[in-house]
């Protein structure tokens, strides 16, 4: 019999509020955190529900007049490039006893003030 993996990637992002990748009310709202959370009750049934959380991403989306702005919103110091969202996908696919995960992808901005 041919099993399936399930899973259910997510990301989120909150630029332009001091924290990037802040997913405290959008996870709250969409996964929840306490015991009958989603997340922990699809895993029951085998599915894994993770989170990407992103800082501002260098996309076309952004003008190249406001790199500099936008690179100062995380400690790393310039923005994250889409491959780098892309192996973070590809890293919570291949971990399949990963479940229930936020990983942040934003250079560092959601350990706070720096």
């Amino acid at each position: 019999m041919r099993q399936h993996r399930q899973q259910i990637n997510d990301s989120c992002g909150s630029p332009g509020r001091g924290r990037t990748g802040d997913c405290s009310s959008y996870g709250q709202g969409q996964f929840g955190r306490g015991d009958a959370c989603p997340r922990m009750e699809y895993a029951k049934n085998g599915i894994r529900v993770n989170t990407v959380a992103l800082g501002v991403i260098k996309t076309p989306m952004h003008k190249p007049e406001t790199y500099e702005f936008l690179k100062g919103l995380h400690p790393l110091g310039r923005m994250g490039e889409i491959k780098e969202v892309v192996d973070a996908v590809l890293f919570l696919t291949d971990a399949t006893f990963t479940t229930g995960e936020i990983l942040h992808v934003d250079g560092g901005a959601h350990a706070g003030k720096w």
